[in-house]
């Protein structure tokens, strides 16, 4: 007889692999066959057993398999877990699926075959890279290994397996040839049953050649027999999965603090309101957020290593849609302190919010006839709708909080009739690159919110050739919106598409629009021609060693000056905040409190204080109002932690827990 035992993670197959094996041996008419499973309760991803007997007499034996001929392996992985190879008879088999030669597992048998189930079963799409259905492969190897024809038992495969017949029997064809084998291992079932009926005849010796009570301590006995401790698995197991709450990557990526895990959660049973709810907790511009992120989160995601991020932002622009048709009530005041919020960018707009919640009369003052910052003026209409932004914006005025609209201020304006202010100003002034004739170019913030609140082209028209200099978010931006002004634009960067800080794929999506990007190159001059048009002298350049900011820095190449001729030359290099809302005084800003000579605590939050994405500019709005009402509390101001307990996706144990 040959007792064959496997070893798979549960959804894996091997449990209709065995009885299919069992159909297989009982068709040639020369076996009898027994194949069961052994598991309790175990979820999918489990580690399980499977047993299956082949006797050319009656089988008497109903127990599970504890000394076997052949151990069947078929995730690599659960051999860290199992003791897979626990009982293996002297001159026993075992079969893997692994990427690693037979060779590398001589150490645990005399016969060793190796087979890459996972990988061909998933070149014929059965299962997913979380859980690949292997039994047809594996099916496939024993067949090779004990000698069975495989188109006999192709056709046993074929009307056994529940779906995919055809592509199950093509898997265990291409495994029946694919099989390693280490040198001296075994290579047909006459010769197996032969050794495995001397190794029996010989353990049968053995046992009763030492019959007497005091040499009973040396017969091998089947693992029921040890401690109980050894049974980690299955409705006799000693040990359960203990569950931690610990955070998740895509959380802690989050600098709006979003409850990522929790609200994908809800979206998944259908709850979108609940979902919206937890979103706004932390952050008030889902709509927004959903649309120009650059998802943080999506970043962190554990499945990014099993097989793509969830798209994130798309869930949470889908909910933002949904939530902001709900009703929301205005909040009561019961504070007695009153805030004041220069800007209202998402920065300020969060602040203000947040200290409302809390009970506070906030105001926010902005200069421009349109609230949002720099979501109304940098970021184009076909990427943030304004109806989007209005949207949002409208429930932050819905829950009491006063916008003042063409109301520009500064600290001292304000400090007399306010408790503490909050300069959320954003960074809305272009940088110089420091070239000659740099006046004859137009910054491209400018032209961005002047095009968006005004219509003004800045003199763009059909088919301008229109440069773009800088490799971030606002370059793409003005590029693309040249396109739509039918002109031809070009970004030029003097590093690579690998160093640029735009949102990748916006850049893809620029691209697509017809947008050219030229990479290692800069301006040194500016020069109008008597027609008009720009003459820019540029220059090439290499990347050196990497600088402050973790890139590699450009030099000039010398000699490798050339002319480049434009109708219009846009900067995008960068932003600065406006000094005048600290009075002129020549302030640092940094998040939170600063120190600046004022009758009142002045504060600072967003684009000017911390980081430039919409989704830092929130956080930085929660930060900056927790700091505040720990000031108004006369408590200790303690930032919020950053989680550090994180769940990776090497920490995830996939035989436990369905992924």
């Amino acid at each position: 007889m040959i007792e064959m035992r496997g070893h798979a993670r549960g959804g894996q197959g091997m449990v209709t692999a065995f009885e299919i094996l069992a159909k297989i041996f009982a068709e040639t008419g020369e076996f009898m066959v027994q194949s069961f499973p052994a598991f309790g309760v175990e979820r999918t991803g489990a580690p399980i057993q499977a047993f299956l007997r082949l006797s050319r007499s009656e089988i008497h034996c109903r127990s599970n398999i504890y000394s076997p001929h052949l151990i069947v392996v078929f995730d690599e992985k659960i051999i860290e877990q199992v003791p897979v190879f626990n009982g293996l008879r002297d001159n026993g088999i075992i079969l893997l699926n692994t990427t690693k030669p037979a060779s590398a597992f001589r150490a645990q048998a005399k016969n060793v075959f190796t087979i890459h189930a996972t990988n061909i079963s998933m070149s014929k799409g059965l299962g997913s890279r979380s859980l690949p259905i292997v039994n047809s492969a594996m099916i496939g190897a024993i067949c090779r290994i004990l000698g069975v024809d495989i188109e006999a038992a192709s056709k046993i495969i074929r009307h056994n397996v529940p779906a995919k017949a055809e592509a199950n029997v093509e898997s265990a064809k291409i495994a029946y040839n694919s099989v390693d084998f280490a040198e001296g291992s075994i290579q047909n079932i006459d010769e197996f049953i032969k050794e495995a009926e001397f190794h029996k005849s010989k353990h049968i010796e053995k046992v009763v050649a030492h019959s007497s009570d005091e040499h009973l301590s040396e017969v091998v006995t089947p693992s029921w027999q040890k401690p109980m401790t050894i049974n980690k698995t299955g409705s006799w197991r000693v040990l359960t999965p203990a569950f931690e709450n610990k955070a998740a990557p895509c959380m802690k990526a989050c600098p709006a603090g979003t409850d990522v895990r929790k609200f994908v959660k809800e979206v998944g049973e259908r709850d979108f309101q609940q979902a919206y709810k937890t979103i706004y907790e932390h952050n008030p511009f889902p709509s927004i957020c959903g649309r120009v992120c650059p998802n943080f989160c999506e970043q962190g995601c554990n499945r990014r290593d099993f097989d793509k991020a969830l798209n994130i932002g798309a869930i949470e622009r889908f909910v933002g849609d949904i939530g902001v048709q709900s009703k929301i009530l205005p909040i009561p005041v019961f504070r007695k302190e009153k805030v004041a919020i220069i800007g209202s960018g998402p920065a300020g707009l969060t602040a203000a919010l947040r200290l409302r919640q809390h009970g506070y009369d906030t105001t926010v003052f902005e200069s421009l006839p349109a609230a949002g910052g720099m979501m109304r003026t940098g970021i184009p209409e076909f990427r943030l709708p304004g109806k989007v932004l209005d949207a949002d914006i409208k429930r932050i005025q819905d829950a009491g909080v006063n916008i003042k609209l063409n109301s520009k201020r500064n600290i001292e304006d304000l400090e007399n009739d306010y408790n503490a202010v909050i300069a959320a100003v954003g960074s809305h002034i272009g940088a110089s690159i420091g070239i000659s004739k740099e006046n004859k170019a137009h910054q491209g913030i400018d032209f961005l919110r002047e095009f968006k609140l005004n219509g003004n082209r800045f003199g763009i028209k059909q088919d301008d050739e229109v440069m773009i200099i800088g490799g971030g978010n606002t370059a793409v931006d003005v590029a693309r919106t040249a396109i739509r002004l039918g002109a031809k634009a070009t970004i030029f960067y003097r590093r690579t598409r690998m160093e640029m800080p735009a949102i990748y794929h916006e850049v893809d999506e620029a691209i697509a629009e017809g947008v050219k990007l030229e990479f290692l190159c800069a301006p040194v001059n500016i020069e109008e021609s008597t027609d008009g048009s720009l003459a820019v002298q540029m220059v090439k350049m290499r990347l050196d060693e990497p600088d402050d900011s973790g890139r590699r820095r450009p030099v000039i190449e010398a000699g490798s000056e050339y002319l480049k001729t434009v109708n219009h030359v846009i900067l995008a290099v960068g932003q600065s905040h406006d000094n005048q809302v600290f009075c002129g005084n020549d302030v640092k800003p940094t998040q939170g409190s600063v120190c600046i000579v004022s009758h009142i605590p002045i504060f600072c939050a967003g684009d000017m204080a911390w980081g430039g994405t919409v989704a830092e500019a929130i956080g930085s709005g929660n930060e900056v109002a927790r700091e505040v009402m720990a000031l108004f509390d006369d408590q200790d101001y303690q930032p919020t932690p950053k989680a550090t307990c994180v769940v990776t996706e090497q920490d995830i144990k996939y035989t436990y827990y369905k992924p």
